[in-house]
């Protein structure tokens, strides 16, 4: 057995648990407890808005998830004073009862403008851009220069790969772009999270913010032109699109959960407003504050750069393979 088809099996283990604690997560949520996930994952809320919302920039994309912060974590301030010692709750007031958020790449993309008609997408000289794909890697290169050269538009491949052709009404025949470069993005608006949440009175440390997508991560393959199979690892239930926190800090692993959760619990926006609740973000939370002084997560570090770009699923399961999964052979 090589050493690609060992990170296989043992991947697909580790994610299997993953997914069930995942599910756990989920049931619990369903059945209305405020804590019975596991560990990073045991506080869950999936905020609902009344309307729908389009911001204009991450500035006020921020503004927005720092009000829904605040307002979640009032309705919870009762409960944690009947569940919890003076001093946990002292924890919680110090580091702030969410550390995490999951958000759609789709908000992200309107809230970049990046809601296009197809005819944007099509330059004279180059391959339909479902055709692109399987265009040569310097065709690919040089078609995403001339986008932004040509349409002010600055995507990537998988950009257009995962890009949502179901829109809503008032969006009617247009496309919604998943952003690129979402780590930095991602980076970029947990700072400003930040700063929101304090200037309205809030606490919270810098948030840990993850973005998936409902795709199959065989579409993920296809948009970073995975050739080796042995090399591929499949995210059953998401794509993994962005994230922050180093590697070291947050494991992909607790990613992948946190992303399967919000994959299970929020509504895409078609959905929502059929419903007439709106359900952009997914905050997330620990089963004990002393999470915060054990390592569970890591302080002030959840909002850093992972790296720069998207997520590299190969280069996350290289780490995880490395630093984690060698300790189990």
């Amino acid at each position: 057995m090589n050493a690609s088809m060992r990170k296989q099996i043992l991947a697909s283990s580790l994610m299997q648990n993953e997914q069930q604690k995942a599910q756990q997560a989920v049931g619990a949520y369903r059945v209305g407890s405020d804590f019975g996930g596991t560990s990073i994952s045991a506080l869950v809320r999936v905020p609902e808005l009344n309307n729908s919302i389009a911001p204009k920039n991450y500035v006020e994309l921020a503004d927005i998830i720092a009000d829904s912060y605040i307002a979640e974590t009032s309705k919870m301030s009762k409960k944690l004073k009947r569940a919890f010692t003076r001093k946990e709750v002292d924890i919680f007031k110090e580091h702030g009862l969410f550390f995490g958020l999951h958000i759609s790449p789709k908000l992200l993309g309107i809230t970049e403008g990046l809601t296009v008609n197809h005819r944007d997408l099509i330059l004279e000289g180059f391959p339909d851009p479902y055709a692109l794909p399987k265009a040569p890697a310097q065709v690919v290169e040089a078609y995403f220069s001339e986008l932004q050269k040509q349409r002010g538009i600055d995507v990537n491949l998988r950009s257009i790969i995962l890009a949502d052709t179901t829109t809503p009404k008032g969006l009617e025949g247009k496309r919604i772009l998943n952003p690129s470069n979402l780590n930095d993005k991602l980076t970029k608006l947990s700072g400003l999270t930040y700063q929101a949440i304090r200037t309205k009175g809030g606490r919270a440390d810098p948030m840990y913010i993850v973005s998936t997508d409902s795709d199959s991560s065989h579409r993920l393959a296809l948009s970073e032109r995975v050739k080796n199979k042995d090399d591929l690892i499949l995210t059953p239930g998401l794509t993994p699109c962005g994230s922050t926190a180093s590697m070291k800090d947050l494991s992909f692993l607790y990613s992948y959960r946190l992303g399967l959760i919000a994959q299970l619990l929020s509504s895409n926006i078609v959905a929502s407003k059929m419903r007439g609740k709106y359900t952009p973000f997914v905050f997330y939370g620990m089963l004990s504050p002393f999470g915060y002084k054990n390592g569970a997560v890591n302080p002030g570090k959840m909002g850093d750069l992972r790296y720069p770009g998207d997520i590299d699923t190969k280069k996350e399961f290289d780490f995880l393979f490395k630093h984690e999964f060698k300790k189990l052979l």
